[in-house]
């Protein structure tokens, strides 16, 4: 998936009754070597004052990426709460996450493509993404996927090119 992408550690926090979240960001901002951290967010978030105090600290400098299952009210409850935690809403996440700066992503896979990104030295400046493509309708799919996501098309001028 990711040529070149290393990582400085893998933890499973299981039902987190002694190590959460918070914990871990708050551990891996003290390691000079993680540029970033990415999470599976299964369970809640557990105490929420310090992962958000946590989260503060690390994002400000380096992101964090993450995927949550459980975005709909029609997801089958043991499957979001199967060692106990309490399902909350979907939107409250995606409030909260973005109030933290924390990147949200669907898909597992997304999880490493917006690393591959990150990684990258040729990162994207603000919002505004150009779409060029030789079939309209994959170019009106971008641009949907462009806006839901929060970005913008540029404005482009136009020229003339003359002999």
């Amino acid at each position: 998936m990711i040529a070149h992408a290393g990582f400085s550690i893998f933890a499973s926090l299981g039902s987190m009754v002694d190590v959460d979240y918070g914990d871990l960001v708050d551990f891996l901002s003290s390691d000079p070597h993680t540029r970033s951290i990415v999470f599976y967010m299964e369970e809640s978030i557990g105490d929420a004052k310090k992962f958000v105090s946590a989260v503060k600290g690390f994002a400000r400098y380096k992101p964090i990426i993450a995927v949550k299952p459980g975005r709909f009210s029609e997801t089958p409850q043991p499957a979001l709460s199967h060692a106990g935690g309490l399902v909350r809403s979907d939107q409250v996440y995606d409030a909260a996450f973005r109030r933290m700066s924390i990147i949200r992503v669907k898909e597992i896979a997304d999880l490493f493509n917006v690393v591959r990104v990150l990684q990258s030295k040729h990162l994207p400046r603000g919002l505004a993404l150009g779409i060029v493509t030789n079939a309209i309708g994959v170019g009106v799919m971008a641009a949907d996927a462009l806006i839901e996501s929060g970005g913008a098309r540029p404005r482009f001028r136009r020229r003339v090119l003359r002999n």
